[in-house]
């Protein structure tokens, strides 16, 4: 797996005016179309980026030549960028590590179900969803992925997966009830 650290300034701009991005190349692929005229080679590349702290995306960028491939996945890994929105109480067990709940999607054949973990317990997951966990900022997370393991299918059902995660406070805006933190000091 490539490893590639840019600096971009258009999604979620730090103080500086710049946010650290973090690129994974998880597959590049040789391609062959058969023309009339003969065979015309070219390339694929499938990425995950994300800023480590809870934005990720991926791109699937296909060229002549693998870093056009790899620059186009990269673009359009930043125009399919998601954010993870972490529950505003900060002191909740695992609040920024780990994800808020259990939760399974389906792409194609592709089953992904996403898990909480404890506390350093790290990532077990395939190795794409461990990608996506890791330019995410996820730090324990437990995965398991049913059916097809095509790349790019897992990768889109997890990002299904990751549009359904929910925060307490928004649970609690659905049912029209407020959240209720258990202090565990005074007993």
């Amino acid at each position: 797996m490539l490893l590639l650290r840019r600096m971009f300034s258009s999604a979620f701009p730090r103080a500086g005016g710049r946010a650290p991005e973090e690129v994974r190349v998880l597959d590049v692929r040789r391609v062959t179309k058969v023309t009339k005229g003969g065979k015309v080679l070219g390339f694929t590349a499938l990425v995950v980026s994300g800023n480590l702290s809870g934005c990720v995306g991926y791109g699937y960028g296909k060229a002549l030549d693998v870093p056009s491939a790899v620059q186009k996945a990269l673009e359009q890994s930043r125009r399919t960028r998601i954010f993870l929105e972490q529950p505003a109480d900060v002191s909740q067990a695992t609040a920024r590590q780990t994800i808020t709940h259990a939760v399974k999607a389906e792409h194609c054949e592709t089953i992904v179900e996403l898990r909480p973990a404890r506390v350093n317990s790290g990532i077990r997951a395939n190795r794409n969803i461990t990608a996506i966990a890791q330019v995410a900022g996820i730090q324990d997370i437990s995965a398991k992925v049913h059916g097809s393991t095509n790349k790019l299918n897992v990768i889109k059902a997890a990002f299904d997966a990751l549009k359904l995660l929910e925060t307490p406070q928004d649970v609690a805006l659905r049912r029209g009830v407020a959240v209720f933190h258990s202090d565990s000091s005074s007993s």
